[in-house]
């Protein structure tokens, strides 16, 4: 809109109208955004994003924590906002979309729920054990809020290495090699976040399986009592 105006006396004779005045603009309101789109990325940051609107200049943003009301008002100029290092809650948000005159559509309805999951806590070192000669059990307490574990292996003590992924907390290794072995977990929950690394549990050793011995020798004494003697067989224990 423009306008110009002229004056005129009691006897209704008037001057020429003024030049134009500034232009003013009615801008119209934006519509409603649609829900924006919430994500969840290293476990912990939250990732918004929604859909431009024509005529806007900016958007307001608020956010729903566990369900409850709406607050946290926050003011945006692109269609997508990132938060990092979220603490473990459900959330939700909404926007609305203002154009240069500050007039503002209605809340767009609810993103999608995300959440924000609990780190779980180091596991305590897990148990080895032998049996059979050569095979090796390990298991290890569960941990609140884990969803699987990754598990290491050091063998004669030559570094932590063969990552392995487990959703139960005892595994069996069978016909393992004459070595020394110790094992490790963590434990992490359903978006990846993982704890640290628990103590290693005690070594295990599982020994080489001992030579056949040579034929042994048997020798009568006194006539009636019998001795019976080999050659000792390295890495035996008994006979």
């Amino acid at each position: 809109y423009r306008f110009r105006v002229k004056a005129c006396n009691a006897n209704n004779e008037c001057s020429s109208y003024s030049s134009a005045s500034n232009t003013v603009t009615i801008l119209p309101v934006p519509s409603t955004p649609s829900a924006p789109i919430a994500s969840v990325s290293n476990g912990d940051d939250i990732n918004l994003s929604w859909s431009a609107i024509n005529g806007t200049t900016y958007y307001y943003r608020q956010v729903s924590v566990d369900g409850s009301g709406w607050y946290g008002t926050t003011q945006h100029h692109s269609t997508s906002a990132s938060y990092q290092n979220q603490a473990a809650r459900s959330y939700r948000f909404r926007i609305k979309a203002c154009n240069a005159n500050n007039e503002c559509s209605s809340y767009s309805s609810a993103s999608n729920t995300v959440t924000i999951l609990p780190v779980p806590s180091t596991p305590s070192a897990p148990l080895a054990s032998i049996s059979e000669g050569d095979d090796i059990n390990l298991s290890w307490d569960a941990v609140d809020d884990a969803t699987y574990y990754y598990r290491q292996v050091n063998v004669n003590d030559e570094g932590w290495y063969g990552t392995t992924q487990h959703t139960e907390t005892n595994i069996s290794y069978l016909d393992q090699s004459a070595r020394s072995y110790r094992f490790r977990v963590k434990a992490c929950n359903a978006l990846n976040s993982c704890s640290p690394y628990s103590a290693s549990s005690t070594p295990v050793t599982i020994l080489p399986v001992p030579d056949s011995p040579p034929a042994p020798e048997a020798h009568i004494i006194n006539d009636s009592d019998i001795t019976i003697s080999w050659d000792a067989v390295p890495g035996a224990a008994y006979y």
